[in-house]
């Protein structure tokens, strides 16, 4: 009963949620998969002249931390024997389980592998084929501006972007900045926060009573009814290894299904996104209204450069290579992924509605963008896509958009920067820190 049940949950997903993937549910928070979540098409109205893009991205797909393949991936070999008659596996998935040898390369420690790498050459020809007119010229650093955090995974995945979006294979490193850059480094201005130990402690505690709650010791006892064996023999941890490795070598290669996430049903994924989210939640997102703050010095930036090109001045396209966090303090500046309750240990309802979601924003190549139009008569309109998919704005007034007036969003964005006070915000914190 238990095996039909999980079955028929993932089907129902693989219909409404994940067409044509190769796995059901393949909803991993920000080790989803681009694909998973991504339109790979920009939409573009006609009779509109691009003038100007403003885009900000993740680093493409990585290896995990050193320490989930030296530490913790050989824990899981021992369970390739355990198996036992009683497992409630098809004899497939089990055979799958007792062969597997990871697709994961545990040399390397957060580093760009070749799939990241074609994801931002992948994405870099969408968006030239999108805005053809805005690359009709050669990578000159005054009418296009390049920065990159500085670690390595984001400055191969922006010079891999660069190189493909200009169709220039000897442009060389792009520009990265340094570790005082607010504009794209966040943790400085994270850990200025008053409360920030006070947040840390309270999410930490969060997550930890929910590991240990009633919804994971549920995911505990059916991946054991799955493997035949005493649920005992099995911890959070372990678990959080399979759900881990299962998101990395899918992320590696989408064609197969990882053998270790046959011990999941739809139940057991969902409640291992929240974990995730639980967590970022509080450390990203509208779990601490500090947060709102940390997209002060992009929002400041990105009205500025929409501004100045209004006026015809400013550089044509405006390219940021960053991590998740960056992504994710977007939707703070739009007023989007708001609205949900609190996510604490004691308030998992599922996935389905929630607002704020990791896997929908901020996935392996991750990426925001503000397309600034021309239409007749100098009239200047924005649109803004998360992942290449066109996504509605709320103005002030209430209405949404999709291609919103200029100096609508010139009024949303000047409103965020002044309610929250970004302008003293950064001096106070740029003089704390000189």
């Amino acid at each position: 009963m238990l095996k039909l049940l999980c079955t028929v949950a993932l089907l129902f997903v693989a219909v409404k949620a994940n067409d044509e993937k190769t796995i059901p549910y393949a909803f991993f928070g920000s080790r989803t998969t681009y694909k998973t979540v991504s339109s790979l098409h920009i939409d573009v109205p006609a009779g509109y002249t691009p003038r100007q893009i403003f885009m900000l991205t993740r680093h493409g797909t990585r290896s995990p931390k050193i320490g989930l393949s030296q530490d913790l991936l050989p824990k899981l070999i021992k369970y390739q024997t355990k198996i036992t008659e009683s497992a409630k596996m098809c004899e497939k998935d089990i055979k799958a389980i007792k062969n597997w040898v990871t697709t994961i390369d545990s040399t390397k420690n957060r580093q760009l592998i070749q799939k990241g790498r074609d994801e931002m050459k992948e994405l870099a020809i969408r968006v030239r084929e999108a805005f053809p007119n805005l690359f009709e010229r050669q990578y000159d650093s005054k009418i296009y501006e390049v920065l990159t955090l500085p670690y390595r995974r984001c400055k191969l995945s922006g010079q891999s972007f660069i190189q493909n979006v200009f169709k220039d294979e000897t442009i060389p490193e792009i520009p990265k900045c340094d570790y005082t850059d607010i504009l794209l480094v966040l943790d400085g201005m994270m850990e200025a926060d008053t409360k920030f130990e006070e947040i840390r402690k309270y999410y930490q505690n969060q997550t930890k009573e929910f590991e240990t709650g009633t919804h994971m010791t549920g995911v505990v006892q059916r991946v054991a009814a799955k493997l035949g064996i005493d649920s005992k023999e099995l911890d959070p941890e372990t678990i959080t290894t399979m759900y881990e490795v299962s998101a990395y070598e899918y992320a590696i290669d989408e064609s197969r299904i990882p053998p270790w996430y046959n011990v999941f049903c739809q139940e057991d994924l969902e409640i291992l996104e929240y974990a995730w989210d639980l967590y970022w939640y509080y450390v990203i997102g509208y779990g601490n209204p500090h947060n709102a703050k940390l997209a002060c010095p992009m929002a400041i930036r990105l009205e500025e450069r929409l501004r100045k090109k209004t006026n015809e001045e400013g550089p044509d396209a405006v390219f940021y290579f960053a991590c998740e966090k960056n992504i994710m303090t977007m939707l703070f500046i739009l007023g989007l992924g708001d609205g949900d309750a609190p996510f604490t240990a004691s308030n998992y309802k599922g996935m389905k509605d929630l607002n704020w979601r990791t896997s929908f924003y901020g996935p392996w190549a991750a990426n925001f963008m503000a397309v600034l139009f021309e239409k007749a008569d100098n009239d200047y309109e924005v649109a803004f896509y998360f992942n290449e998919n066109l996504t509605p704005i709320t103005l002030k007034d209430g209405t949404k958009c999709t291609y919103c007036p200029w100096l609508n969003i010139q009024e949303k964005l000047t409103a965020f920067i002044t309610d929250n006070d970004c302008v003293s915000f950064i001096a106070e914190y740029n003089n704390k820190t000189a």
